[in-house]
């Protein structure tokens, strides 16, 4: 796809496959299969009269907000255990 938002791209061809590769990864980390099958529970499951990567564009966007709170919540922990360590430490 060589649309006008490529025009400013300073990223070279294969730092953004990288990327792509990294993102699908981080998505489907059970590969193309995972993939496939959730393309087709989303087929069975909504009947909206939108297209198939709709769908999957909708899931994709709920799945990466589902992510970065998994991630905020595993930082939030180790800020504690950190805290906890530090206070053992300072004790002595």
């Amino acid at each position: 796809m060589a649309g006008i938002s490529n025009w400013f791209s300073f990223t070279s061809k294969e730092e953004r496959e990288e990327r792509s590769a990294e993102y699908f990864k981080r998505m489907f980390p059970l590969g193309a299969q995972q993939k496939t099958k959730e393309e087709e529970l989303l087929q069975q499951l909504i009947s909206a009269k939108t297209s198939d990567g709709d769908k999957l564009y909708q899931m994709l966007i709920v799945r990466e907000a589902l992510l970065q709170k998994d991630e905020k919540k595993r930082l939030a922990q180790k800020v504690v255990q950190r805290q906890t360590s530090f206070s053992v430490f300072g004790r002595r």
